[in-house]
């Protein structure tokens, strides 16, 4: 969607936001490890896998920033790609969690909003290598031509789905958290109070 390096710190971001979404789950001592993590581990391999793997492999210079080679990538990169992904998708999960469990209820969006102008302050200062649709050797000559083509096409797919899917799944969250530990129905089938008898006068 981004440059890798800036994409990294965008997952950790999610991570931090699916937390906020979840944390009405969390305050009610729901698991760490239970439906809402699922749904973070779907979204990073349904998701931020294929599109990281995707602008690493076709992409290599425009992914890296025009800092790596293409030609000297290295072998296993992209499962490391991967694993950095899923990293920072979790860290940010876990801050989240670890922030809702023993911090003021606003450290949590405190945190998110902080590590979100952090990645869009990073985005404007490389607005440069971003926008720039070069080959590697032809950023290296001087050459600067414009994102356009099949990469802003895909740039523009990976941004879109993403978003859609963010979308879906802090939906998820955040629904799920509205709902009561204990089901209505079972409520509803629980007996009621009985009171206590008088006691009788002898």
């Amino acid at each position: 969607m981004v440059p890798i390096p800036l994409d990294l710190l965008l997952s950790l971001v999610i991570g931090l936001a699916f937390a906020a979404c979840a944390r009405r789950q969390l305050e009610e001592g729901r698991l760490l490890w239970s439906y809402e993590l699922a749904a973070v581990l779907s979204f990073a391999v349904v998701i931020r896998w294929p599109v990281a793997l995707y602008f690493h492999l076709v992409h290599t210079a425009w992914s890296w920033l025009f800092l790596v080679d293409p030609a000297r990538r290295p072998f296993g990169s992209g499962a490391v790609v991967l694993g950095a992904h899923l990293a920072c998708l979790l860290g940010g999960w876990g801050a989240g969690w670890a922030l809702t469990r023993r911090a003021p209820a606003r450290a949590l969006l405190a945190a998110t909003l902080g590590a979100g102008a952090l990645a869009l302050l990073l985005l404007l200062l490389l607005h440069d290598r971003v926008l720039t649709a070069a080959t590697y050797a032809a950023w290296r000559d001087g050459e600067r031509p414009p994102l356009e083509g099949r990469l802003a096409w895909a740039v523009l797919a990976a941004i879109t789905g993403t978003l859609a899917a963010v979308a879906t799944v802090g939906g998820t969250l955040w629904s799920q958290g509205r709902r009561p530990l204990v089901p209505q129905r079972l409520r509803d089938e629980a007996p009621p109070p009985t009171e206590a008898a008088p006691a009788q006068e002898v």
